[in-house]
């Protein structure tokens, strides 16, 4: 079934070139229609040719929806590189206009190369009868990680004032993988716990007796110091030393784009340390383990498109332009 899905999630380049070289499928709403009508049409394929075999997680049409999509982020990201042309010219005037930023760019080659792989596994996975759990649980941090950015950053950034009508397709990316984490947490773990016992007797100790345990907490309260640095640097804090920093080492947290302050102050804060550490002190709250296993996902999306994004070619100009304008001022 898996390669059924890829091959037809390819079916997306005929839809693009089509819109692309008929106008009257440019028009922001009609736009939103459309996608509307090639989501649903995408599902019901799915759908029909699983009748006679119906899969038993319905996250399965989830999946094989988002193949579809996919294509559509990679073709996009491509286009704007300039590797390849004639398929998204109307979208980038029309449909969505900040995919062209640098940290767009790079999300939508993490979700057309990445998230792709994932759903073709979880295909597989959900075929095979076999459990997918953790890898439902990295694709749905990941994906939570990229849309929460993206649309707070879309509003909260300078094309706050562009929003078009297919801006709400994306809130369906983020339903989604919220209602996908939610099923997954409820299923049992793909493998048996081992040392489980050993582990929370151990947890019972004071910190004191437990020197990597300690060690990792000095670590993590470091972490959230920096990263609260960074927030009041996006929060154009007026103190000297955020000054310097912005001036020194991340100037691109001034970008007018919006997602580096958006990702700064909502998933590289110190929420996911502080619920780290009280896991660690001895509490094992069942809300800091539940939220454990989705931290490293959002946080590995959010690394790589930020570092993706500064070293990509539109960054090193907004860079020099953010450093000669903050040198200007002073």
């Amino acid at each position: 079934m898996e390669t059924l899905v890829f091959l037809f999630s390819f079916s997306a380049l005929g839809v693009l070139y089509a819109m692309n070289t008929t106008p009257e499928f440019q028009e922001p709403y009609v736009i939103l229609e459309t996608g509307v009508a090639v989501l649903v049409i995408v599902f019901l394929f799915y759908y029909l040719i699983t009748r006679g075999n119906p899969p038993k997680d319905f996250l399965f049409f989830v999946f094989a929806e988002f193949c579809f999509t996919c294509v559509i982020d990679l073709t996009s990201a491509l286009e704007y590189d300039g590797i390849i042309s004639g398929f998204m010219d109307f979208y980038q005037k029309t449909g969505e206009p900040y995919l062209g930023t640098s940290y767009a760019i790079m999300m939508c080659y993490w979700d057309g190369i990445a998230h792709f792989i994932l759903y073709l596994m979880m295909i597989s996975r959900i075929t095979d009868r076999r459990a997918y759990r953790t890898l439902g649980l990295f694709w749905a941090g990941s994906l939570c990680a990229n849309m929460s950015v993206f649309i707070t950053g879309i509003v909260a950034g300078k094309y706050g004032s562009e929003v078009r009508p297919a801006f709400w397709l994306n809130f369906l990316f983020l339903l989604m993988p919220v209602l996908g984490a939610v099923t997954l947490f409820t299923r049992p773990k793909d493998r048996p716990l081992i040392g489980g016992y050993n582990a929370q007797h151990v947890q019972t100790m004071k910190l004191i007796w437990r020197p990597l345990d300690l060690i990792l907490v000095v670590l993590l309260l470091a972490a959230m110091a920096f990263t609260v640095l960074r927030g009041l640097v996006a929060l154009d804090s007026p103190l000297e030393a955020c000054s310097v920093y912005l001036s020194q080492y991340e100037p691109y947290l001034k970008d007018p784009v919006g997602y580096p302050k958006v990702m700064v102050g909502i998933f590289l804060s110190a929420s996911p340390c502080c619920c780290c550490n009280y896991t660690l002190t001895g509490s094992w709250s069942p809300f800091g383990l539940a939220f454990l296993p989705l931290t490293p996902r959002s946080f590995g999306f959010c690394l790589f498109c930020l570092v993706s994004a500064v070293l990509s070619i539109g960054y090193p100009k907004t860079l020099l332009q953010l450093q000669f304008g903050h040198n200007c001022n002073h």
